[in-house]
């Protein structure tokens, strides 16, 4: 099985840590969690009513960029690795971030599998009030979840692996990825496919 990068796309609460970890038991691989761009800059600053200014944005996309440089110069090549993000179709920062990780995946000399995490709202709103959330200073607060998403659709690249995971185990989910990477053909179609669509 060649190395993959994979990407994992979900509204809060969809399970994309929790995907992660499991794909970790089956796949020797690094987790990039959002969180860690994120929080670097989160942790520090006040925000006013949990607003992020475009400023502020484009602060962190810089961070991203800077992490994302080393990464490309010592990654573990032995190693697959997740990323887990939340982006919204038509959103042009949420589109930059993309393009960003498949052109590292491309220095990296890796595949990309994106997976989008499909989850109804109802089970949404319940994942996001977990406990276990707020110990990793995710959101936990489900009407600003919802408010946060409402109108709003995942973005999905062309050959993407789309899955309906409201009433799935996330080591179902894992195993439907891992089985995905192994299909070589599929990976190659799925690549083929975000190269054209990153170029224009």
């Amino acid at each position: 099985m060649s190395k993959t990068l994979i990407y994992l796309v979900g509204f809060p609460g969809s399970g994309k840590l929790t995907t992660a970890k499991e794909l970790c038991k089956i796949i020797d691989a690094v987790i990039v969690n959002n969180n860690l761009f994120n929080n670097i800059i989160f942790k520090v600053v006040k925000l006013r009513n949990g607003e992020v200014t475009d400023d502020l944005w484009e602060k962190i996309f810089a961070v991203r960029e800077n992490m994302l440089s080393i990464l490309e110069k010592h990654y573990i090549k032995s190693k697959h690795y997740i990323f887990t993000n939340e982006l919204i179709d038509g959103d042009p920062y949420d589109q930059r971030l993309y393009g960003s990780v498949v052109n590292v995946s491309k220095k990296m000399g890796m595949k990309v599998l994106p997976a989008i995490l499909h989850c109804n709202s109802e089970e949404l709103v319940k994942r996001v009030q977990l406990e276990e959330r707020g110990q990793e200073n995710k959101i936990t607060d489900s009407d600003f979840a919802m408010k946060k998403i409402k109108g709003k659709r995942l973005f999905v690249p062309e050959g993407s692996l789309e899955i309906d995971n409201s009433y799935l185990s996330a080591k179902k989910v894992a195993k439907k990825i891992v089985d995905t990477m192994k299909d070589e053909k599929l990976i190659k179609a799925s690549v083929n496919n975000l190269t054209e669509r990153t170029r224009g």
